[in-house]
């Protein structure tokens, strides 16, 4: 499936770059060649994985982990691992054994592909001597003198197969593995190339993490996917993005906030920017004051982009003559979103609740012991823990998250603390509680409340209910008074 979508992509670009880091250059023909022969060793004899033998015993293939920052050999390595199977897991550099293994919740790994740092901390780590450590200069050396894998005597991976295992918190902080199939990616891959647009041969730089989800998914498997070229940024300086956008004619950007806020502060980026078609950011709200900036100085739009591990990509911010930042943009296709209530009615434009999405690239579900553990409910429906809202343009804006302390000034605040206080008032059906940025305080309580029909409520009323019932910190900062719609909004006794 996805190994073999990688290879259908790389067959019909050639000779064409596919990866560009530091100098080392790699075609889309190298990098078959490359990824062939890499799985050809990963089913040697020699290896620990197993990787084909496990497969026609009919025994699920466990993940191979890679410790590796941004660099060509990456996309070779999982190309290699895709085409045989064998589920990926990426794993954060700078994390030591201990940090992976409480990650990973007792679920095992066949091995681990690291440079000459990462895997000296895994071989004095002796609780796990049964892992097969494989260091990628080695693999390289002997990639180089292997035969070319065998397709015909390969068991293909199905759609449903795992292809991606992530580390996650999900939406508490209890670790979770997220497992994504071949489907899952290439869904994911098709959604996004769709809503983006990415032309075979766009020089495309990711400034995310290949270990991150949003980095995997849309920094590295979508550029290939879309017949583009990936240049990789090892480390970020601005002084060295800047020459490497100048140099290597890169046209698309992804990036997080912080990058581009530090490309602001820094004069010589102008030229550079200016010469980019698309700027996109992800993995942390986009100030509006970063946005405002950039369209003045560089005359482009950074669109910010929506997702998690469970979903793959939700959303992305339309191209806009006057950008923004009320919202992380419409839908994506082959994505569905729906805003609900606590019991899982539908919403009308405008309200705020539960942000629920529906679509074929997100997760297989989470891993446990006895099985994978779906988080979808019974209409396919899966909850990401942020409240939002869908507007009338179907674009949608963010409210925080579900279940998220609140730090104002220091002090930790529950938000269904004062929804449950709030909810106690009388001719209130509905209230939703969250934490937005200030400048001192770090965070101050907002609260929304939806009122039964029909009946007005006066806002003094309510604060002097609340000061009875609650700690001066508590008390919401911003208070918004909306009548709720009879058909979508259940009482709060119900």
């Amino acid at each position: 499936m996805l190994g073999d979508a990688i290879l259908d992509v790389a067959g019909r670009m050639g000779d064409r770059d596919s990866t560009i880091h530091e100098g080392r250059s790699l075609s889309y023909r190298q990098l078959i060649d490359s990824s062939l022969r890499l799985a050809s060793v990963f089913c040697s004899k020699d290896s620990g994985l197993n990787a084909q033998s496990s497969a026609r015993e009919g025994k699920s293939k466990l993940p191979v982990a890679i410790q590796l920052g941004n660099c060509v050999d990456y996309p070779i390595v999982v190309t290699a691992l895709a085409i045989l199977g064998i589920p990926i897991l990426p794993v954060h550099c700078q994390w030591n054994p201990d940090e992976t293994l409480r990650s990973l919740g007792g679920r095992k790994i066949s091995g681990l592909i690291g440079d000459s740092v990462a895997l000296e901390k895994w071989r004095g780590f002796s609780t796990r001597t049964d892992l097969e450590l494989m260091e990628i200069g080695n693999l390289r050396s002997l990639a180089s003198d292997a035969s070319l894998l065998d397709m015909s005597k390969r068991i293909p991976p199905q759609e449903g197969d795992e292809a991606l295992c992530l580390m996650t918190s999900g939406t508490t902080s209890a670790p979770k593995l997220v497992i994504r199939s071949h489907g899952n990616l290439l869904n994911n891959s098709k959604n996004v190339g769709e809503s983006l647009g990415w032309k075979k041969g766009a020089r495309v730089l990711p400034v995310t993490p290949f270990h991150h989800a949003n980095g995997f998914s849309n920094g590295l498997l979508l550029p290939i996917l879309r017949g583009a070229c990936t240049v990789i940024l090892s480390t970020f300086f601005p002084s060295k993005l800047v020459a490497m956008v100048r140099e290597e004619s890169v046209n698309v950007l992804v990036a997080s906030p912080i990058v581009y806020s530090s490309l602001l502060s820094y004069p010589e980026a102008t030229a550079s920017m200016q010469g980019l078609s698309q700027a996109i950011s992800s993995g942390a709200a986009l100030p509006l004051e970063v946005v405002t900036e950039a369209h003045r100085r560089w005359g482009l739009q950074i669109r910010e982009l929506y997702g998690s591990s469970e979903t793959g990509t939700i959303s992305i911010e339309p191209v806009r003559s006057t950008p923004s930042l009320r919202s992380v943009g419409v839908a994506v296709p082959g994505v569905e979103i729906g805003i609900h209530s606590e019991t899982g009615e539908n919403l009308p434009a405008g309200e705020i609740g539960l942000i629920a999405v529906r679509s074929a690239a997100i997760m297989q579900g989470y891993w446990r012991p006895d099985g994978v553990q779906s988080a979808c409910n019974s209409e396919g429906w899966y909850y990401t823990g942020d409240f939002g809202t869908l507007q009338h343009d179907q674009s949608i804006q963010l409210h925080g998250r579900r279940r998220k302390f609140i730090n104002s000034g220091g002090n930790k605040i529950d938000p269904l603390e004062i929804e449950e206080v709030l909810n106690r008032f009388p001719n209130i059906r509905r209230s939703v509680v969250f934490g937005q940025p200030h400048s001192r305080l770090g965070e101050v309580v907002h609260a929304t409340v939806f009122l039964a029909p029909m009946v007005e409520v006066d806002q003094k009323e309510i604060y002097s209910y609340l000061h009875k019932a609650l700690a001066d910190y508590k008390i919401p900062r911003v208070l918004q008074i909306k009548s709720a719609a009879v058909s979508n909004i259940p009482d709060k006794n119900s």
